[in-house]
């Protein structure tokens, strides 16, 4: 693993998060909320946040379109878990972020 030499400058992040989810709304996403708010007080900036069905077309659309801008230099995606026939979310890459 990387080491982060104290002396490097911290730099902020605007990070998009993204709640999977067929049965949660704004009021009631508490992983949405927890990420948004650790995010914020670590430093960083909300760019956007976004709950879509579990199905994967409308996850790969959001998703894409957060990757192509500029602004956005990390992707949160969360929910998705629950006992689902369709599976749609995998972990398909996962990354410690160290710092704050």
């Amino acid at each position: 693993m990387a080491h982060v030499s104290a002396d490097t400058p911290f730099v902020p992040l605007g990070i998009a998060v993204l709640t999977v989810s067929d049965t949660r709304g704004f009021a009631e996403d508490g992983s949405g909320d927890l990420l948004e708010a650790r995010l914020t007080e670590g430093g960083h900036g909300l760019v956007e946040r976004r709950i879509v069905p579990d199905d994967v077309y409308q996850i790969r659309a959001v998703v894409s379109q957060w990757v192509a801008r500029d602004d956005v230099q990390a992707i949160l995606v969360n929910g998705g878990t629950g006992f689902i026939a369709n599976g749609d979310v995998q972990v398909v890459r996962f990354m410690n972020m160290t710092g704050g």
